[in-house]
């Protein structure tokens, strides 16, 4: 009898999973144990089988297929990014500015009201503080984004 050998990924953990598949009748399938996760799943023969190995029993394989996005799709995602990165950078400016600017009103209220503590001039602080980090994040994703579109050919 000759020997057929199938390959199947396992419905679970999705690892592949190779067997002789010469004692399998058309359309048959198994329960078996995955060797990989241990829990069951069923073997059936794909149409498309390989031949025998030359040398040595067979092996269980972990080899997966790679399905790359088509070029237009791929194209898509990186403007569907560059659009997330652009909404990003600009609600960081908004709060960063909006931060900065509640940080410099709040201190001239206490420096009016003639009452310092610490606590509310350390809040002052980190308001206008914030804010400027926020702001200067916005300027790191705005030379990003720059850097994304020249390398993909674009002067948008």
């Amino acid at each position: 009898m000759s020997e057929t050998f199938a390959i199947c990924p396992c419905k679970h953990c999705a690892n592949n999973i190779e067997f002789d598949s010469s004692e399998f009748s058309e359309g048959e399938t198994r329960i078996i144990e995955c060797p990989h996760c241990h829990l069951e799943t069923t073997l059936f023969i794909p149409k498309k089988l390989i031949p025998p190995h030359k040398s040595g029993p067979p092996t269980l394989t972990a080899i997966l297929p790679i399905n790359y996005p088509s070029k237009r799709k791929l194209g898509t995602i990186k403007k569907q990014g560059v659009i997330m990165l652009r909404i990003a950078s600009t609600i960081m400016f908004i709060i960063g500015t909006g931060m900065s600017l509640l940080g410099c009103i709040n201190n001239d209220l206490e420096q009016s009201k003639e009452q310092n503590s610490a606590i509310r001039q350390t809040v002052c602080v980190l308001q206008y503080g914030i804010g400027f980090i926020l702001m200067a994040l916005s300027m790191i994703l705005t030379a990003l984004i720059r850097l994304i579109q020249n390398k993909q050919g674009n002067s948008n």
